[in-house]
Protein backbone atom coordinates (compact mmCIF):
# COMPACT_ATOMS: atom_id res chain seq x y z
CA UNK A 1 0.00 0.00 0.00
CA UNK A 2 1.34 3.29 -1.17
CA UNK A 3 1.77 6.61 1.77
CA UNK A 4 -1.09 8.17 1.12
CA UNK A 5 -0.17 12.16 2.40
CA UNK A 6 -3.16 13.69 4.06
CA UNK A 7 -3.16 17.05 3.05
CA UNK A 8 -5.10 15.77 -0.08
CA UNK A 9 -8.36 15.60 2.12
CA UNK A 10 -7.98 18.42 3.69
CA UNK A 11 -11.80 18.51 5.07
CA UNK A 12 -13.55 15.00 5.83
CA UNK A 13 -17.03 16.60 5.23
CA UNK A 14 -18.60 19.75 3.91
CA UNK A 15 -18.87 22.66 5.20
CA UNK A 16 -22.47 23.94 6.87
CA UNK A 17 -23.26 27.01 7.57
CA UNK A 18 -26.38 26.30 9.49
CA UNK A 19 -23.93 24.29 12.13
CA UNK A 20 -22.01 27.57 12.48
CA UNK A 21 -25.06 29.74 13.52
CA UNK A 22 -26.11 26.90 15.30
CA UNK A 23 -23.13 26.26 17.26
CA UNK A 24 -21.89 29.74 17.78
CA UNK A 25 -25.56 30.48 19.16
CA UNK A 26 -25.34 27.94 21.49
CA UNK A 27 -21.99 29.56 22.88
CA UNK A 28 -23.88 32.74 23.37
CA UNK A 29 -26.73 31.07 25.30
CA UNK A 30 -24.89 28.88 27.15
CA UNK A 31 -22.98 32.11 29.02
CA UNK A 32 -26.30 32.25 30.88
CA UNK A 33 -26.34 28.29 31.83
CA UNK A 34 -22.66 28.00 33.10
CA UNK A 35 -22.67 23.36 32.85
CA UNK A 36 -23.75 24.21 29.37
CA UNK A 37 -21.14 26.05 28.53
CA UNK A 38 -18.64 24.08 30.06
CA UNK A 39 -19.82 21.08 28.30
CA UNK A 40 -20.09 21.98 24.99
CA UNK A 41 -16.70 23.37 25.25
CA UNK A 42 -15.13 19.80 25.92
CA UNK A 43 -17.55 18.57 23.26
CA UNK A 44 -15.39 20.97 20.84
CA UNK A 45 -12.30 20.50 22.49
CA UNK A 46 -12.32 16.64 21.61
CA UNK A 47 -14.74 17.25 18.63
CA UNK A 48 -12.51 19.75 16.73
CA UNK A 49 -15.54 20.50 13.83
CA UNK A 50 -12.86 23.25 12.35
CA UNK A 51 -10.92 20.43 11.28
CA UNK A 52 -13.53 18.42 9.96
CA UNK A 53 -14.93 21.10 7.91
CA UNK A 54 -14.08 24.19 6.35
CA UNK A 55 -16.15 26.63 9.13
CA UNK A 56 -15.53 30.44 8.52
CA UNK A 57 -16.01 31.27 12.35
CA UNK A 58 -13.07 29.58 14.09
CA UNK A 59 -14.29 27.99 17.31
CA UNK A 60 -11.66 27.49 19.27
CA UNK A 61 -10.77 31.06 19.15
CA UNK A 62 -14.12 31.84 20.18
CA UNK A 63 -13.87 29.59 23.20
CA UNK A 64 -11.95 31.40 25.19
CA UNK A 65 -13.44 35.08 25.03
CA UNK A 66 -16.55 33.02 26.33
CA UNK A 67 -15.40 31.35 29.16
CA UNK A 68 -13.01 34.29 30.36
CA UNK A 69 -16.59 36.64 29.96
CA UNK A 70 -18.46 33.34 32.19
CA UNK A 71 -15.59 33.29 34.71
CA UNK A 72 -15.14 37.27 35.36
CA UNK A 73 -19.30 36.71 35.76
CA UNK A 74 -18.50 34.74 38.75
CA UNK A 75 -15.43 36.12 39.74
CA UNK A 76 -16.00 35.72 43.14
CA UNK A 77 -16.14 31.91 43.32
CA UNK A 78 -12.76 31.95 41.21
CA UNK A 79 -11.33 34.16 44.09
CA UNK A 80 -12.35 30.90 46.19
CA UNK A 81 -10.46 28.22 44.49
CA UNK A 82 -6.82 29.69 44.67
CA UNK A 83 -7.32 28.51 48.81
CA UNK A 84 -7.85 24.57 48.00
CA UNK A 85 -4.77 22.48 48.91
CA UNK A 86 -5.40 19.70 46.11
CA UNK A 87 -4.87 22.13 43.69
CA UNK A 88 -3.26 25.14 44.42
CA UNK A 89 0.52 23.57 43.60
CA UNK A 90 -0.73 23.67 39.95
CA UNK A 91 -1.73 26.97 40.09
CA UNK A 92 1.58 27.96 41.18
CA UNK A 93 3.30 26.33 38.87
CA UNK A 94 0.58 27.50 36.30
CA UNK A 95 1.79 31.85 37.69
CA UNK A 96 5.25 30.73 37.85
CA UNK A 97 5.48 29.86 33.88
CA UNK A 98 3.45 32.86 33.17
CA UNK A 99 5.74 34.97 35.57
CA UNK A 100 8.84 33.82 33.76
CA UNK A 101 7.51 34.15 30.47
CA UNK A 102 6.32 37.51 31.03
CA UNK A 103 9.53 38.59 32.51
CA UNK A 104 12.46 36.65 31.09
CA UNK A 105 10.70 35.78 27.97
CA UNK A 106 8.39 38.85 26.80
CA UNK A 107 8.95 37.70 23.13
CA UNK A 108 6.51 34.87 23.80
CA UNK A 109 3.65 35.81 26.08
CA UNK A 110 1.20 35.95 23.44
CA UNK A 111 1.91 32.27 21.98
CA UNK A 112 1.90 31.10 25.76
CA UNK A 113 -1.31 32.71 26.65
CA UNK A 114 -3.04 31.35 23.49
CA UNK A 115 -1.68 28.22 24.47
CA UNK A 116 -3.17 28.18 27.64
CA UNK A 117 -6.29 29.30 26.87
CA UNK A 118 -8.91 26.78 26.62
CA UNK A 119 -7.25 24.78 28.11
CA UNK A 120 -6.83 26.23 31.87
CA UNK A 121 -10.13 28.13 31.52
CA UNK A 122 -12.05 25.05 30.86
CA UNK A 123 -10.70 23.58 33.83
CA UNK A 124 -11.14 26.67 35.96
CA UNK A 125 -14.90 26.67 35.00
CA UNK A 126 -15.41 22.48 35.57
CA UNK A 127 -14.05 22.90 39.43
CA UNK A 128 -16.73 26.06 39.58
CA UNK A 129 -19.99 24.45 37.85
CA UNK A 130 -19.52 20.90 37.59
CA UNK A 131 -18.14 19.09 40.84
CA UNK A 132 -21.66 18.06 42.35
CA UNK A 133 -23.57 14.89 41.31
CA UNK A 134 -25.30 16.49 38.05
CA UNK A 135 -21.87 18.35 37.30
CA UNK A 136 -20.28 15.30 36.72
CA UNK A 137 -23.16 13.17 34.95
CA UNK A 138 -23.23 15.66 32.55
CA UNK A 139 -19.50 16.01 31.82
CA UNK A 140 -18.49 12.19 32.04
CA UNK A 141 -21.41 11.81 29.27
CA UNK A 142 -20.00 14.61 27.30
CA UNK A 143 -16.57 13.02 27.24
CA UNK A 144 -17.95 9.31 26.90
CA UNK A 145 -20.32 10.45 24.04
CA UNK A 146 -17.36 12.40 22.24
CA UNK A 147 -15.34 9.57 22.80
CA UNK A 148 -17.15 7.40 21.13
CA UNK A 149 -17.65 9.73 17.94
CA UNK A 150 -13.98 10.27 17.43
CA UNK A 151 -13.46 6.41 18.10
CA UNK A 152 -15.94 5.34 15.58
CA UNK A 153 -15.24 7.23 12.47
CA UNK A 154 -11.99 5.51 12.11
CA UNK A 155 -13.36 1.82 12.90
CA UNK A 156 -16.19 2.17 10.63
CA UNK A 157 -13.99 3.02 7.62
CA UNK A 158 -11.59 0.00 8.71
CA UNK A 159 -14.54 -2.74 8.16
CA UNK A 160 -16.45 -0.69 5.78
CA UNK A 161 -13.71 0.10 3.00
CA UNK A 162 -10.94 -1.84 1.67
CA UNK A 163 -7.17 -0.82 2.47
CA UNK A 164 -6.93 0.66 -1.13
CA UNK A 165 -9.53 3.33 -0.90
CA UNK A 166 -8.61 6.47 0.47
CA UNK A 167 -10.73 7.06 3.43
CA UNK A 168 -9.15 3.72 4.66
CA UNK A 169 -5.73 4.95 4.09
CA UNK A 170 -6.70 8.36 5.84
CA UNK A 171 -7.51 6.50 8.94
CA UNK A 172 -4.37 4.40 9.09
CA UNK A 173 -0.57 4.91 9.21
CA UNK A 174 1.01 3.79 5.51
CA UNK A 175 2.68 0.91 5.91
CA UNK A 176 1.78 -1.04 9.51
CA UNK A 177 -2.15 -0.17 9.25
CA UNK A 178 -1.96 1.20 12.77
CA UNK A 179 -5.67 2.64 13.25
CA UNK A 180 -5.80 6.33 14.11
CA UNK A 181 -8.19 9.18 14.17
CA UNK A 182 -8.58 12.18 12.87
CA UNK A 183 -6.85 15.67 13.62
CA UNK A 184 -5.48 16.26 16.45
CA UNK A 185 -6.26 12.51 17.42
CA UNK A 186 -4.40 11.43 14.03
CA UNK A 187 -1.63 9.29 15.55
CA UNK A 188 -2.58 6.12 16.99
CA UNK A 189 -1.52 6.48 20.33
CA UNK A 190 -3.47 9.97 20.82
CA UNK A 191 -6.23 7.13 19.57
CA UNK A 192 -5.93 4.93 22.16
CA UNK A 193 -5.81 7.23 24.55
CA UNK A 194 -9.28 8.69 23.94
CA UNK A 195 -10.78 5.14 23.90
CA UNK A 196 -8.53 4.80 27.54
CA UNK A 197 -10.98 8.16 28.00
CA UNK A 198 -13.71 7.03 26.94
CA UNK A 199 -13.72 3.75 28.67
CA UNK A 200 -12.49 5.23 32.14
CA UNK A 201 -15.74 7.62 32.06
CA UNK A 202 -18.28 4.78 31.09
CA UNK A 203 -16.58 2.87 34.38
CA UNK A 204 -17.06 6.12 36.32
CA UNK A 205 -20.77 6.49 35.50
CA UNK A 206 -21.66 2.92 35.93
CA UNK A 207 -20.05 2.56 39.27
CA UNK A 208 -21.45 6.17 40.34
CA UNK A 209 -25.06 6.44 38.86
CA UNK A 210 -26.20 2.58 38.79
CA UNK A 211 -29.53 3.04 36.52
CA UNK A 212 -29.42 0.70 33.68
CA UNK A 213 -28.41 3.32 31.11
CA UNK A 214 -25.17 3.64 32.21
CA UNK A 215 -24.40 0.32 32.99
CA UNK A 216 -25.83 -0.55 29.45
CA UNK A 217 -23.36 2.09 28.24
CA UNK A 218 -20.15 0.60 29.81
CA UNK A 219 -21.32 -2.87 29.10
CA UNK A 220 -21.74 -1.95 25.26
CA UNK A 221 -18.71 0.69 25.26
CA UNK A 222 -15.84 -1.22 26.46
CA UNK A 223 -15.72 -4.05 24.33
CA UNK A 224 -15.30 -1.35 21.48
CA UNK A 225 -13.04 1.02 23.22
CA UNK A 226 -11.11 -2.33 23.79
CA UNK A 227 -10.96 -3.21 20.40
CA UNK A 228 -9.75 0.48 19.32
CA UNK A 229 -7.09 0.10 21.33
CA UNK A 230 -6.04 -3.15 19.75
CA UNK A 231 -6.42 -1.63 16.70
CA UNK A 232 -4.66 1.37 16.96
CA UNK A 233 -1.30 -1.32 18.15
CA UNK A 234 -0.29 1.01 21.03
CA UNK A 235 1.28 -0.91 23.21
CA UNK A 236 1.27 2.13 25.61
CA UNK A 237 -2.36 2.09 25.26
CA UNK A 238 -3.22 -1.34 25.62
CA UNK A 239 -1.07 -0.83 29.29
CA UNK A 240 -3.16 1.96 30.06
CA UNK A 241 -6.19 0.62 29.58
CA UNK A 242 -5.31 -2.26 31.45
CA UNK A 243 -4.31 0.08 34.64
CA UNK A 244 -7.36 1.65 34.69
CA UNK A 245 -8.43 -1.18 35.96
CA UNK A 246 -5.54 -2.05 38.41
CA UNK A 247 -6.81 -0.67 41.05
CA UNK A 248 -9.74 -2.88 41.01
CA UNK A 249 -7.89 -5.68 41.38
CA UNK A 250 -5.57 -4.71 44.21
CA UNK A 251 -8.23 -3.41 46.19
CA UNK A 252 -11.07 -5.62 46.01
CA UNK A 253 -11.97 -6.97 49.67
CA UNK A 254 -12.29 -10.18 48.44
CA UNK A 255 -8.62 -11.94 48.70
CA UNK A 256 -8.73 -14.30 45.91
CA UNK A 257 -10.65 -12.32 43.08
CA UNK A 258 -7.80 -9.71 44.03
CA UNK A 259 -4.88 -12.30 43.80
CA UNK A 260 -6.49 -13.62 40.53
CA UNK A 261 -7.18 -9.93 38.92
CA UNK A 262 -3.24 -8.76 39.92
CA UNK A 263 -1.95 -11.78 38.23
CA UNK A 264 -4.34 -11.47 34.89
CA UNK A 265 -3.40 -7.80 34.85
CA UNK A 266 0.14 -8.11 35.70
CA UNK A 267 0.68 -11.22 32.92
CA UNK A 268 -1.22 -9.05 30.33
CA UNK A 269 0.92 -5.83 31.04
CA UNK A 270 4.23 -8.20 30.56
CA UNK A 271 2.57 -9.67 27.01
CA UNK A 272 1.25 -6.73 26.03
CA UNK A 273 3.35 -6.99 22.73
CA UNK A 274 1.36 -9.81 21.52
CA UNK A 275 -2.21 -8.92 21.74
CA UNK A 276 -1.03 -5.46 19.13
CA UNK A 277 -0.50 -6.13 15.73
CA UNK A 278 3.41 -6.21 14.25
CA UNK A 279 5.31 -3.44 14.78
CA UNK A 280 8.60 -2.96 12.49
CA UNK A 281 11.13 -1.18 14.58
CA UNK A 282 11.38 2.27 12.18
CA UNK A 283 8.18 2.77 13.45
CA UNK A 284 8.58 2.91 16.90
CA UNK A 285 9.80 5.88 18.67
CA UNK A 286 11.13 4.56 21.53
CA UNK A 287 14.54 5.43 20.51
CA UNK A 288 13.71 9.19 19.53
CA UNK A 289 11.93 9.37 22.93
CA UNK A 290 14.66 8.30 24.64
CA UNK A 291 17.12 10.41 22.21
CA UNK A 292 14.86 13.78 23.34
CA UNK A 293 14.92 13.07 27.16
CA UNK A 294 18.49 13.07 27.34
CA UNK A 295 18.83 15.80 25.18
CA UNK A 296 16.14 17.03 27.83
CA UNK A 297 17.68 16.07 30.93
CA UNK A 298 20.92 18.28 29.10
CA UNK A 299 19.10 20.95 29.33
CA UNK A 300 18.21 20.84 32.79
CA UNK A 301 21.68 20.74 33.83
CA UNK A 302 22.25 23.81 31.80
CA UNK A 303 19.24 25.66 32.60
CA UNK A 304 18.11 24.41 36.16
CA UNK A 305 16.90 27.86 37.73
CA UNK A 306 14.33 29.36 35.36
CA UNK A 307 14.89 26.76 32.49
CA UNK A 308 14.62 27.94 28.69
CA UNK A 309 10.96 29.45 29.00
CA UNK A 310 7.73 27.54 28.44
CA UNK A 311 7.50 26.02 25.04
CA UNK A 312 10.97 26.54 23.96
CA UNK A 313 12.62 23.26 25.13
CA UNK A 314 12.36 22.07 21.62
CA UNK A 315 14.49 25.15 20.17
CA UNK A 316 17.25 23.46 22.26
CA UNK A 317 16.33 19.88 21.52
CA UNK A 318 16.10 19.72 17.42
CA UNK A 319 12.86 21.33 16.80
CA UNK A 320 10.67 18.23 18.50
CA UNK A 321 9.12 18.95 21.82
CA UNK A 322 10.27 16.94 24.39
CA UNK A 323 6.99 14.44 24.72
CA UNK A 324 7.31 14.46 28.35
CA UNK A 325 5.27 16.87 30.70
CA UNK A 326 7.85 16.06 33.86
CA UNK A 327 11.05 16.61 31.94
CA UNK A 328 9.53 19.86 29.82
CA UNK A 329 8.51 20.78 33.67
CA UNK A 330 12.13 20.76 34.93
CA UNK A 331 13.59 22.18 31.19
CA UNK A 332 11.40 25.01 30.23
CA UNK A 333 10.16 26.33 34.06
CA UNK A 334 13.59 25.18 36.23
CA UNK A 335 13.98 23.10 39.41
CA UNK A 336 10.87 25.42 40.78
CA UNK A 337 8.58 24.95 38.55
CA UNK A 338 9.46 21.05 37.73
CA UNK A 339 8.89 20.53 41.85
CA UNK A 340 6.22 22.22 42.17
CA UNK A 341 4.18 20.14 39.17
CA UNK A 342 5.86 16.94 40.86
CA UNK A 343 4.32 18.01 44.14
CA UNK A 344 0.75 18.28 42.89
CA UNK A 345 0.61 15.43 40.82
CA UNK A 346 2.09 13.65 43.60
CA UNK A 347 -0.37 15.10 46.79
CA UNK A 348 -3.74 14.90 44.14
CA UNK A 349 -2.49 11.25 43.72
CA UNK A 350 -1.85 10.48 47.67
CA UNK A 351 -5.51 12.22 48.50
CA UNK A 352 -7.12 10.04 45.86
CA UNK A 353 -5.61 6.71 46.82
CA UNK A 354 -6.34 7.51 50.35
CA UNK A 355 -10.39 8.56 49.66
CA UNK A 356 -10.69 4.98 47.43
CA UNK A 357 -8.99 2.89 50.74
CA UNK A 358 -11.07 5.00 53.34
CA UNK A 359 -14.38 4.58 51.34
CA UNK A 360 -14.16 0.75 50.04
CA UNK A 361 -17.54 0.17 52.48
CA UNK A 362 -19.37 3.31 51.01
CA UNK A 363 -21.50 2.95 47.49
CA UNK A 364 -21.38 6.64 46.96
CA UNK A 365 -17.54 5.92 46.54
CA UNK A 366 -16.53 3.06 44.49
CA UNK A 367 -16.38 5.11 41.39
CA UNK A 368 -13.24 6.85 42.80
CA UNK A 369 -11.33 3.39 41.96
CA UNK A 370 -11.84 4.12 38.65
CA UNK A 371 -10.91 7.99 38.73
CA UNK A 372 -7.76 6.46 40.38
CA UNK A 373 -7.15 4.14 37.86
CA UNK A 374 -7.44 6.27 35.30
CA UNK A 375 -5.19 9.16 37.04
CA UNK A 376 -2.32 6.62 37.59
CA UNK A 377 -2.47 5.48 33.56
CA UNK A 378 -2.18 8.71 32.81
CA UNK A 379 1.23 9.42 34.85
CA UNK A 380 2.81 6.76 32.79
CA UNK A 381 0.62 7.52 29.32
CA UNK A 382 -0.58 11.09 28.58
CA UNK A 383 1.80 13.15 30.76
CA UNK A 384 5.17 10.86 30.51
CA UNK A 385 4.04 10.59 26.77
CA UNK A 386 3.07 13.97 25.91
CA UNK A 387 3.33 17.82 26.17
CA UNK A 388 3.19 19.77 29.31
CA UNK A 389 -0.37 21.63 30.22
CA UNK A 390 -2.75 20.45 26.99
CA UNK A 391 -5.91 20.99 26.99
CA UNK A 392 -6.16 17.19 28.16
CA UNK A 393 -4.28 17.58 30.86
CA UNK A 394 -6.39 20.50 32.07
CA UNK A 395 -9.45 17.73 31.50
CA UNK A 396 -8.37 15.31 33.08
CA UNK A 397 -6.77 17.26 35.91
CA UNK A 398 -10.56 18.70 36.38
CA UNK A 399 -12.00 15.61 36.44
CA UNK A 400 -10.09 14.17 38.86
CA UNK A 401 -10.48 16.78 41.40
CA UNK A 402 -14.08 17.37 41.26
CA UNK A 403 -15.04 13.53 41.57
CA UNK A 404 -12.43 13.91 44.83
CA UNK A 405 -13.90 16.67 45.93
CA UNK A 406 -17.81 15.38 45.44
CA UNK A 407 -16.88 11.85 47.29
CA UNK A 408 -15.22 14.32 50.50
CA UNK A 409 -17.94 16.27 50.30
CA UNK A 410 -20.76 16.49 53.32
CA UNK A 411 -23.42 14.63 52.93
CA UNK A 412 -25.81 17.48 51.53
CA UNK A 413 -24.47 18.95 48.68
CA UNK A 414 -24.67 22.95 47.85
CA UNK A 415 -26.12 24.07 44.13
CA UNK A 416 -25.87 27.77 43.27
CA UNK A 417 -28.60 29.40 41.85
CA UNK A 418 -27.10 30.04 38.30
CA UNK A 419 -26.63 26.24 37.59
CA UNK A 420 -29.58 25.34 34.99
CA UNK A 421 -30.57 21.84 35.82
CA UNK A 422 -30.97 21.90 39.76
CA UNK A 423 -34.02 23.36 41.37
CA UNK A 424 -33.13 26.92 43.02
CA UNK A 425 -35.37 29.30 44.87
CA UNK A 426 -35.05 32.84 44.36
CA UNK A 427 -30.93 33.82 45.47
CA UNK A 428 -30.75 31.30 48.22
CA UNK A 429 -28.61 27.85 48.06
CA UNK A 430 -30.28 24.87 47.86
CA UNK A 431 -29.24 22.47 49.75
CA UNK A 432 -29.67 18.65 48.23
CA UNK A 433 -30.12 15.57 50.37
CA UNK A 434 -27.60 12.59 49.77
CA UNK A 435 -29.47 9.79 48.19
CA UNK A 436 -29.62 7.38 50.62
CA UNK A 437 -27.65 3.69 49.83
CA UNK A 438 -29.66 0.47 48.69
CA UNK A 439 -29.56 -0.46 52.52
CA UNK A 440 -31.04 2.50 53.71
CA UNK A 441 -34.00 2.20 51.41
CA UNK A 442 -34.73 -1.16 52.28
CA UNK A 443 -34.76 -0.51 55.89
CA UNK A 444 -37.45 1.58 55.18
Amino acid sequence: MADTPLFIVPYLYQSNVLLELVLLGAIVVALFRPRLLVSLTAAMVLIRPNERMELSIPLMEVLPPALLLLLIMHAGKVRELASRAEIKYLHLFVGLTLAETVILHPATTKDVLLYLAVGFLLYLAILLFMADDDGIRLLSRTVLVCALLICLEPVYYHFALEPSEINWQIFHLPKSGRLQAWGMWANPNETAFVACLGAANASLLASKYPNPLHRLAALGTLPFFALVVFLTASRAGLASLLLIYLPVAILSRRSMVRFGAVAVVLLALVTAHLFTPERTDEQASTDDRSDLRYRGEQVVKAFPLAGVGFLQARNEVGSKPLHNSYLQAFAETGLPGGFLLTAFLGGLLKRLYGAVRTGREKDSHHHLVYVLGFFVSSLFYLFWGNQLLTIMFFLLVAQTVIALRNAEAPAAVAVEEEDPWPAFDGDQVVVRPAEPSEGEVSSR
